[in-house]
Formats: C-alpha cells, sequence, structure tokens
C-alpha cells in the first residue's frame, strides 16, 4: 500500500544496473517541506538493478522514501508506465526513467509550491540537459521552435513541438488514460497531454535533470520514417481527443513532419534548405493561431 504522500515520484526500470543508483539518490536527496516518496515498479530486470535498489532501500539515510514493486512477467514499457500510475494516490506525480536524473535538490518543491498557488495550471516543465553517453557530450534538450523559452504554455504550444523531456514532468495526479494509449509506441506525450488538459503549464528556465542517451535508450535509437508513424498515431489520437479543439495546430504538425521527413532528412541542401523554409512559414502561421487561439 502507498503511503499517503503530497507527491508521488514514480520510477520504472528494467536492466539499469548502471544507471539506477545515481537516478535513486537524485531524488531521495531531494530537499522539500512536505512528504514524498519514490515508487519503483521494475519490469523483470534480469541484471543487478534489484539488488542494487534493495541495498539503497536498506542501507541510505532515506532508504525508507523508497517503495519497490517487481512485475511477475515483464510487460514492457508501455503498459509498465501504465501500472505504475495505478499505483499512484498522492496529489502530485512526478517522472523518472531510471537511467535520468535530477541535478536541481528542489526540483520537486519549486514545482509542488508553484502548482498549489496557482490552480489555473495543471503541470510542470523545465529545461534539460541532454547526455550523449557514448560520447560524453553535454547540451540542453531544445526544440528550435520554442528558443525564446516563455515561463508558461498550453498545450497547444507543446502539440506544436515538445519543448522539454520527461524527466523535468510534473503534474496533478487526475490522469485518466484513454483507450487507445496501449497501442502507442511511446506514452510520454500521451501523459503530459492528458495531464495538462485544459490547464496551463509552468516552464521553470533551470535545468532540473539530465537526460541520458545511450544505444540501449528507446527514444533515441529510432529511425525519421519509424518516429513520423509513431508521431503521426500519436497526433491523430490526441486530435480526438481534445475533440478537435486544436486541430489546426495538429494539422499544421503533421505537414512539418513530413517536410522533415521528405525535404530535411538526409537530403541534398537545396532540399533541406526549401524544406526549412517552409517549416518556419508553416511555424509562424500555428504561432498566429496559438496567439489569437484559433
Amino acid at each position: 500500500m502507498t503511503k499517503k504522500c503530497k507527491i508521488n515520484v514514480l520510477m520504472t526500470t528494467y536492466n539499469l544496473e548502471k544507471y539506477v543508483e545515481e537516478s535513486i539518490l537524485s531524488v531521495i536527496n531531494q530537499k522539500t517541506e512536505f512528504d514524498f516518496n519514490l515508487i519503483i515498479l521494475d519490469d523483470c530486470s534480469t541484471d543487478n538493478t534489484i539488488n542494487i535498489i534493495n541495498s539503497i532501500a536498506k542501507t541510505h539515510p532515506f532508504g525508507n522514501k523508497i517503495e519497490l514493486h517487481i512485475n511477475e512477467n515483464n510487460l514492457g514499457v508501455l503498459q509498465n508506465s501504465k501500472k505504475i500510475f495505478g499505483l499512484a494516490s498522492a496529489p502530485y506525480i512526478a517522472m523518472i526513467d531510471g537511467d535520468d536524473y535530477w541535478i536541481d535538490q528542489q526540483k520537486i518543491q519549486k514545482q509542488c509550491h508553484f502548482l498549489e498557488n496557482n490552480t489555473d495550471f495543471n503541470s510542470s516543465c523545465s529545461l534539460v540537459q541532454s547526455y550523449y553517453v557514448s560520447s560524453g557530450f553535454r547540451k540542453t534538450f531544445v526544440d528550435g521552435w520554442h528558443k525564446s523559452k516563455k515561463e508558461d504554455y498550453v498545450i497547444q504550444d507543446y502539440l506544436t513541438s515538445a519543448f522539454s523531456q520527461t524527466s523535468s514532468y510534473f503534474f496533478r495526479n487526475n490522469i485518466q488514460f484513454p483507450d487507445w494509449y496501449d497501442n502507442l509506441q511511446s506514452n510520454d506525450a500521451t501523459i503530459f497531454c492528458v495531464a495538462t488538459g485544459s490547464g496551463k503549464i509552468k516552464y521553470f528556465k533551470q535545468h532540473f535533470s539530465v537526460y541520458r542517451l545511450n544505444p540501449i535508450n528507446y527514444s533515441s535509437n529510432k529511425t525519421p520514417k519509424k518516429s513520423n508513424e509513431k508521431t503521426r498515431f500519436f497526433l491523430h489520437k490526441i486530435d480526438q481527443y481534445f475533440e478537435f479543439k486544436y486541430h489546426n495546430t495538429i494539422l499544421i504538425r503533421l505537414i512539418i513532419n513530413n517536410i522533415y521527413l521528405y525535404f530535411i532528412d538526409g537530403k541534398k541542401k537545396y532540399l533541406s534548405f526549401i524544406g526549412k523554409s517552409m517549416v518556419v512559414i508553416l511555424f509562424l502561421i500555428n504561432k498566429f493561431l496559438i496567439k489569437n487561439k484559433c
């Protein structure tokens, strides 16, 4: 039974013995004015992941914040992510993958404090640092179309192009999974959209977390075509979910994705230039639509 806390931090793991300790410690060492816990759902790891988690829980001063659940059978990324939400009962949820980690010890304090005092906001995210494991290269996770980085957004902005990453997500615990969730290839964008709903998104202009990209990472190992197919399915479904309220924005996003696929990625320079010019025009049109609530 999950104890009553203000925040449930949700972490899924599978064969992450190299990274899970750093991830867990970045969570349980958070400095807050309220109770929180870390719920971990392991998907039948075959390496030393579970032993590492149990060791931290037993020996660390804050190890009692860890609540470990282990699946009887391997469910896979999508179903494991869905199942863990059923273990959450706190008013607020923070997400983090077992190979990412937080770098601000007051991350969830800042996010929770803001949502507690701003009821028109349903979710929060922040700047994220991308860490490429194979090369050691680090850079800020930046979406090219949201370089200005406002401090508040709406879901229409996010549907234009995601401007943050899972390890920074924080939201009210109001998730109701749509029927088509089980057919997704990736879940994070859907969860964030459903959690945000008609509320606003608070964006912190601070680095709260590190997104680790490595060869076994699902989201960092996709072909452009496969990525485009996944995004198209998500956009069509989320369009229906919001009852076509943001249809124009989603339509433009679909066109932009196709331009990237057929004009930009791996193409000759003149085709790339044409494609990028088309994207800029479409993005400006979309900014107009959002500003005028079209």
